[in-house]
């Protein structure tokens, strides 16, 4: 039987670079202070939530963070995209910025590696992934892009009759403090507006907009543009922190209204085709 709820949550914690163990013990707390408002099914966490940075995360044993990871699975009984970091393939010798997936027991049940690399990302010798990440929690069919992935429309396109959810793990990171609110505002307006064009719920966690390097926006949200079927409440389609602060949301995600809402706009050629453009 379709499980038709799910009950979401995007983080945005603070994180410093060369603290990993003091990112991780906010990860957990943050994910604690969610899981007290609601049982929690699907977690998703930040790109780059270690702080190694592309240049120091191949000399990393990623081991830790995995088993971190598969803990937080555990102890909240919930599904985990595990944001991002960067490692090193020991087999090819490649190097990614890598989304590893866990079920509810902690286990792997896939990853998913950024296509769209940063200009910092290809200088250390990062390596594009080459195919979409598509896994299923539950019922519902979940496909993960990377932080820059979201800016090509090609990649959100290509998973629209695929999945019900975008998550998107992101570090926006700008120039300087003066282009936070500037950034956040594209972020915000860009998650909105994949999640509208393919009639796809999509969630964005993200680095929270703090006056020190790296400077990042805070563009996190959750978008369900099927909430415009049954409310006149604007601020229900998106959720989203205007200051960019640390913080979470916590959304309940209804599969039947999505569906509803999905083959209402399809009726009324509303919908793009993918096939008539490849």
């Amino acid at each position: 039987m379709l499980r038709n709820s799910l009950n979401v949550c995007v983080i945005q914690p603070e994180l410093h670079r060369h603290n990993t163990e003091g990112n991780l013990l906010n990860i957990q707390r943050m994910i604690e202070s969610a899981a007290k408002e609601s049982a929690l099914d699907l977690v998703i966490l930040p790109e780059n939530f270690v702080m190694w940075g592309s240049e120091a995360g191949i000399e990393r044993d990623p081991a830790p963070i995995i088993d971190f990871l598969a803990d937080l699975a555990i102890t909240y009984s919930s599904y985990i995209i595990g944001g991002s970091f960067h490692r090193l393939n020991e087999i090819t010798g490649e190097y990614f910025n890598t989304c590893f997936v866990f079920d509810r027991q902690g286990e792997i049940i896939g990853s998913y590696s950024k296509r769209k690399l940063y200009d910092r990302e290809l200088k250390f010798g990062v390596t594009p992934g080459g195919e979409p990440g598509i896994f299923n929690i539950e019922e519902w069919r979940v496909g993960i892009l990377i932080c820059a992935d979201l800016w090509y429309p090609e990649l959100s396109r290509a998973l629209m009759e695929r999945v019900d959810i975008i998550a998107v793990p992101a570090q926006s990171v700008v120039r300087n403090s003066a282009y936070q609110e500037y950034g956040r505002y594209l972020w915000h307006a860009l998650a909105l507006t994949r999640a509208q064009e393919n009639a796809v719920i999509t969630m964005v966690a993200d680095h929270p907009a703090l006056p020190r390097k790296p400077y990042c926006a805070g563009g996190y949200s959750i978008c369900d543009p099927s909430m415009s079927v049954e409310t006149s409440d604007m601020n229900k389609i998106q959720l989203k922190d205007c200051q960019g602060m640390p913080g979470f949301i916590v959304a309940k995600l209804d599969h039947h209204r999505l569906s509803t809402f999905r083959q209402y706009r399809a009726d009324r050629g509303l919908l793009p085709n993918y096939n008539d453009n490849h």
